[in-house]
C-alpha cells in the first residue's frame, strides 16, 4: 500500500530531491545508496528501499511528463497543477502493512477498531491516521529541524550566544563538511550534535560544493515533516 503526501515548493523540486538524496546517504540518517524510479532520473527522484517499507520522493510534474511521453492520457490541467509539486511516498510492504493494520485497526484500544475489512471501510478508517504516520516517518528518516547549507549554518553558529570555544568547535566541524572527504576523525560528536539541536539546525548540513548558486540561496530549507498536511 502506498501512502502519499503532495506539497508545493517555491524552488525547483530538484533541490528537495538533492537534499533528501544527500541526507539519506550520510550519518545520522544513513539509509544506503539512493535509487530512483525507472521513469525518472536521479535529479528528479530518489528512493530508499527497506525491508518493511520503501521511501520515495519525486517531482510529480516530471512524472506526468514522462507518462505523457509514453502515451498515457494526461490532462493539460493536471499537468499545469503539477508544476513545483513534490510527492512524498511511503510504500508499505506486507509485513509492515500487517503490523500497521493490527496497531491502527484491530487493537482493542484503537479508535479505528472495526470488524469488517471491506475495502471502502478499510481506507475510510485509516485515512485519519495517515498524516501522523507520514510525519513520524519523515522525522525518523530526516529529523525535525530545517536543513542548512554550510554557509547558513556557519552564520547561525557565529551569530548565536554560544561561548567562543563551542563556536570554534562547531564551526570547524561545519567547514570540514564542504571537503570532498573528511580526513580527520571527528571529535566531540555528542557536544556538536547537542549544539546543533540547541540551534535547531538539522544534523545533516548540506555541503555548498553540491549546490549551485541559486540553490545556495534557498537555505535554510524547511524539513520534510513540516510538509505533511492534515495533522
Amino acid at each position: 500500500m502506498d501512502i502519499t503526501q503532495d506539497f508545493y515548493v517555491k524552488c525547483d523540486p530538484s533541490l528537495m530531491v538533492k537534499i533528501i538524496r544527500y541526507a539519506g546517504s550520510v550519518d545520522p540518517y544513513r539509509k544506503g545508496r539512493a535509487l530512483h524510479y525507472n521513469q525518472h532520473n536521479e535529479i528528479r527522484s530518489c528512493k530508499f528501499e527497506k525491508t518493511w517499507y520503501d521511501f520515495a520522493l519525486y517531482d510529480k510534474h516530471q512524472q506526468l511528463l514522462n507518462c505523457e511521453k509514453e502515451s498515457y492520457p494526461i490532462s493539460p490541467d493536471d499537468l499545469e497543477r503539477s508544476k513545483n509539486l513534490v510527492r512524498y511516498e511511503i510504500q508499505l510492504k506486507r509485513p509492515s502493512l500487517k503490523e500497521f493494520e493490527h496497531d491502527k485497526l484491530e487493537s482493542k484500544s484503537s479508535k479505528l477498531q472495526f470488524g469488517n475489512h471491506a475495502l471502502f471501510h478499510y481506507f475510510d478508517k485509516i485515512s485519519d491516521d495517515i498524516p501522523l504516520f507520514l510525519y513520524r516517518y519523515a522525522v525518523d528518516y530526516f529529523g525535525k529541524h530545517s536543513w542548512y547549507n554550510v554557509l547558513t549554518a556557519l552564520k547561525a553558529v557565529q551569530t548565536s550566544n554560544l561561548d567562543d570555544d563551542t563556536k570554534e568547535l562547531v564551526s570547524a566541524y561545519i567547514e570540514a563538511l564542504d571537503e570532498p572527504e573528511l580526513t580527520d576523525k571527528i571529535h566531540h560528536k555528542k557536544k556538536i550534535a547537542k549544539t546543533l539541536e540547541k540551534l535547531e539546525i538539522n544534523d545533516v548540513i548540506i555541503p555548498c560544493r553540491i549546490l549551485n548558486d541559486r540553490q545556495c540561496g534557498r537555505f535554510p530549507c524547511a524539513p520534510l515533516c513540516t510538509r505533511v498536511q492534515g495533522l
